[in-house]
């Protein structure tokens, strides 16, 4: 993010920075509140028209529930099997915002019903994001690139650029492409039947496309993690299980907590019903559902009510 410092300024909203505590070096993410702030309204107005291009993207991945229809579908055509992550660095802060416009542009030319001109709505998001001021340290300022993490239309338009951007670069690249890539926001995911050394040459024409954008990789030939889902190379197929990240402490509710009992009950579901949707069917099925019972027990929780959990999982 680019701001310039000012010497008042008629509203500003605080930036808050937010540690990223699972990765290295806890990285702060700057976070500005855009509640009544004059152009929550327009962005929210935005946002609205901006969320079903989204979802038209080819690569989209809406959530976990998603990525796990989309791995489940998915089937490799030859003999080599890799999987892979890119993952965009500090994507907020580097959009490029006259690029970005054009592929709104770009997006809102594609519409089917265009009640609103194309032209009003740029206007409109140019103003959400050259009208953005925050203070930090007792100092103002106005941001003068990229978009604010915390206005309403924030995702979908990071969404959009990132979309515009692996659009052309599809467009242009003419080797081997992937036969599964998609993305959620900046984390993206493949999987391809190509070799090493042409995975490999995709990857570098991918992190060299364009100069606001740098990415971080893993390519494998067994499991990756992908949200908050381990992928596995499975046959000629993916299988997913349940992903924790190392920060993860699995600190649930104490069972000794004066919570209704509806709380501790609903906790305790929906950890059993993401091992279920995630590992079902698969010979780690057991070993995860006693994970994550171990996990209550831990917390206090009777071996009956954690089993009653197991069961009610598995019935729905």
């Amino acid at each position: 993010m680019i701001a310039k410092n000012l010497v008042t300024t008629p509203r500003a909203s605080r930036i808050y920075f937010k540690p990223k505590i699972h990765k290295p070096n806890n990285p702060d993410r700057p976070i500005v509140s855009a509640c009544s702030y004059p152009t929550e309204l327009i962005s929210s107005y935005l946002d609205r028209i901006m969320v079903p291009l989204v979802k038209s993207l080819p690569s989209y991945i809406k959530d976990t529930n998603h990525a796990l229809e989309v791995f489940r579908d998915f089937n490799f055509s030859g003999e080599n099997k890799l999987i892979f992550t890119v993952d965009i660095t500090s994507l907020y802060t580097v959009i490029p915002n006259n690029e970005a416009l054009q592929g709104l542009r770009f997006f809102f030319n594609q519409r089917t019903i265009k009640e609103i001109s194309s032209e009003t709505l740029l206007r409109l998001a140019e103003l959400v994001l050259t009208l953005n001021c925050f203070s930090f340290a007792d100092n103002h300022y106005k941001q003068v690139t990229s978009v604010t993490m915390g206005t309403k239309m924030g995702p979908s338009y990071a969404n959009l650029f990132v979309g515009y951007m692996a659009n052309r670069f599809f467009n242009q690249f003419n080797g081997t492409k992937p036969e599964l890539y998609g993305r959620y926001i900046d984390n993206c995911i493949g999987a391809t039947s190509s070799s090493r050394e042409e995975l490999d040459h995709f990857i570098t024409c991918v992190n060299s496309f364009h100069p606001a954008l740098k990415y971080t990789w893993e390519i494998s030939e067994t499991s990756i993690a992908f949200l908050d889902i381990k992928v596995s190379i499975n046959g000629n197929g993916l299988s997913t299980s349940v992903h924790y990240k190392p920060t993860d402490s699995h600190s649930y509710l104490l069972h000794s907590y004066s919570h209704p009992s509806h709380v501790k009950t609903l906790c305790r579901s929906l950890n059993f019903v993401d091992v279920v949707v995630y590992v079902v069917m698969t010979p780690i099925f057991p070993t995860k559902q006693r994970k994550c019972a171990n996990f209550f027990k831990k917390r206090g929780y009777p071996d009956s009510v954690v089993n009653t959990a197991q069961h009610r999982a598995q019935e729905e």
